[in-house]
């Protein structure tokens, strides 16, 4: 009888451990890796296993490996933890290979990997996605080239945005996939990737090809033989079938799909700008609120160039003190006296002139650019407010994406302390869509901002989804109503929802603000009704900071004088 094959590897003690790897004969790699994950020491076969991608930085990283998603996770998982491990790591090429990894003494662990079918996976098509069966990337290439081979039998008439018998596009795109993976796992993502597979083969025929190009997200190809209006029904045929629930391991996922569409006509140059018109127009699909198809237009083309140019300006317009905050007034509506300002900011471009907000934090929100804005903007509304009377507060509104990091305590804490403020009058406004993206992380950061005694405010609470449960679990001081309700409460109806809020806010010991009084009507009503505070164009339209010193102390001589703000 043979003897078992070992391989003698030495701890941190200076003794040997012997492992028992007989089973992977000289497919073997081994390594010892340190608690950071990187390497000690390595043979030759697992950097090839590896692909190797590990020999520069000397550290094994899941997410530079070209692992499936669910593979990667998994990795990244073990590596970090303590617990032994067995792994199937599924590679994007086909390659599937397996993994131990163990404990040693002190910090030290062994990893021992191997491709026991390595012979035979490696003959799989390079040019297929190993999860769907679909092409790939890889043979997206193929396929358009192979379309604009085709150019000659096109036969749209100049100027026709569709065509008779122009080959189309359909780029779907997975409504919020982010979020299955995020919660429920990689493996319920994979599996529903596949039901979603197979889904659209039963709407797709076998000469249309159909390709996986992206984590969530397909391309099919109708031929120019076809009628370009089918594209339209084929798409609306796609997106009333993904709406349809999903059943995973035992779970209902409800998802949706937005599709672009695109037609190789006369006005397309090459396949290169017919892939661009695809995502135009699913960009639009989602802008327009998802679950839907949209058709390639000129317009979103040029739409696309000015958001581009926008972009490249708003990464500037911060080092080149194009931003600038105002301040709108907030007066309490028993006494009448100022209570403080909300933050706003502007952006004056010097060609385009005053970019709206509606504009342009959308995309700093998209390019993630939000969060250096927003970091600047929590500093210098603490440095203004720190030249205002004491007790006078200032508002800041908060993206749900300068949450993400996890750092906004910190920022608002340095923010506190270079300008010397008390936390007492800081306030900082968040809005409903951050308690669904990722409510328990969030709900982490605003207890620790209230442990430092900065108010929290909900701002516009009531047009989105916010409910009793989201008051009662954050720690909110503040309910803004949102001016939709302020300009339609003299309907009764209104009215009524409006003093429900005031009533919700009381009592759970909350504040309430009216946003965008412009009338004394709104003023009075409000008053009746018991809300705390108002803001809008009948107290002052937003204020310059060189302005505001001047209008506090309008204010206050008011108030001495035995007049009331309105």
């Amino acid at each position: 009888m043979s003897q078992p094959q070992t391989a003698c590897l030495p701890d941190t003690a200076g003794q040997a451990n012997e492992l028992d790897v007989s089973s992977f004969g000289g497919l073997t790699g081994f390594a010892v890796l340190d608690q950071n994950g990187c390497l000690v020491s390595a043979n030759a076969r697992l950097l090839e296993l590896l692909d190797d991608r590990v020999r520069g930085s000397g550290k094994l990283d899941p997410f530079s490996l070209e692992l499936h998603s669910h593979s990667a996770k998994e990795l990244a998982d073990a590596l970090t933890g303590t617990d032994n491990a067995n792994l199937q790591l599924d590679f994007s090429n086909g390659v599937r290979r397996y993994l131990q990894l163990g404990q040693l003494r002190a910090s030290r662990r062994l990893l021992l990997i191997s491709a026991t079918h390595f012979e035979e996976s490696s003959q799989a098509d390079p040019e297929l996605d190993a999860l769907t069966g679909l092409g790939n990337r890889h043979r997206l290439q193929q396929t358009l080239s192979r379309l604009e081979s085709d150019r000659t039998r096109l036969s749209a008439p100049h100027g026709s945005t569709l065509s008779n018998d122009a080959p189309a596009i359909l780029l779907v795109d997975i409504d919020r996939f982010k979020q299955i993976n995020d919660t429920l796992g990689y493996r319920i993502g994979d599996s529903l990737l596949k039901l979603v597979c197979s889904r659209l083969r039963r709407l797709t025929t076998e000469s249309d090809p159909l390709l996986r190009i992206g984590g969530d997200e397909f391309l099919l190809v109708l031929h120019a033989s076809d009628d370009a209006h089918n594209a339209i029904d084929l798409a609306e045929r796609i997106v009333d079938l993904m709406s349809r629930p999903f059943l995973v391991e035992a779970q209902q996922l409800d998802i949706g799909v937005s599709i672009g569409i695109a037609f190789f006509d006369e006005q397309t140059p090459d396949s290169a700008t017919l892939l661009q018109h695809a995502d135009l127009a699913l960009q639009q699909a989602k802008t327009r609120g998802r679950r839907q198809a949209c058709i390639f237009q000129p317009s979103m083309a040029v739409d696309a160039q000015r958001r581009r140019a926008l972009e490249i300006d708003m990464r500037r317009a911060l080092a080149l003190q194009q931003f600038r905050l105002v301040y709108q007034p907030q007066v309490d509506l028993r006494s009448g006296r100022l209570v403080g300002f909300e933050a706003l900011l502007r952006w004056e471009h010097p060609v385009r002139g005053m970019v709206s907000p509606a504009e342009f934090i959308p995309i700093a929100e998209d390019t993630g650019e939000i969060r250096r804005i927003g970091a600047w903007v929590i500093l210098q509304a603490c440095l203004q407010a720190s030249l205002w009377p004491d007790g006078l507060k200032v508002a800041v509104n908060v993206s749900p994406l300068q949450f993400d990091d996890g750092n906004l305590p910190e920022h608002i804490d340095t923010a506190l302390q270079q300008s010397n403020l008390p936390p007492e009058q800081l306030e900082v406004e968040v809005t409903e869509g951050l308690l669904f993206q990722n409510p328990d992380a969030a709900l982490a950061q605003l207890s620790r901002i209230r442990q430092m005694n900065v108010d929290i405010a909900m701002d516009d609470f009531g047009t989105g989804y916010a409910s009793l449960s989201h008051l009662s679990r954050f720690p909110f001081t503040k309910v803004k109503i949102d001016q939709s309700f302020v300009r339609g409460a003299v309907d009764d109806r209104t009215q009524a929802l409006v003093s429900c809020i005031i009533s919700l806010g009381s009592s759970l010991g909350m504040r309430t603000l009216a946003e965008g009084v412009e009338t004394s009507e709104q003023y009075r009503r409000l008053q009746e009704s018991g809300c705390d505070a108002v803001q809008g164009y009948l107290i002052s339209r937003p204020l310059e900071a060189g302005s505001v010193g001047n209008f506090v102390e309008r204010c206050t001589r008011q108030i001495q004088g035995g007049d009331v703000a309105a």
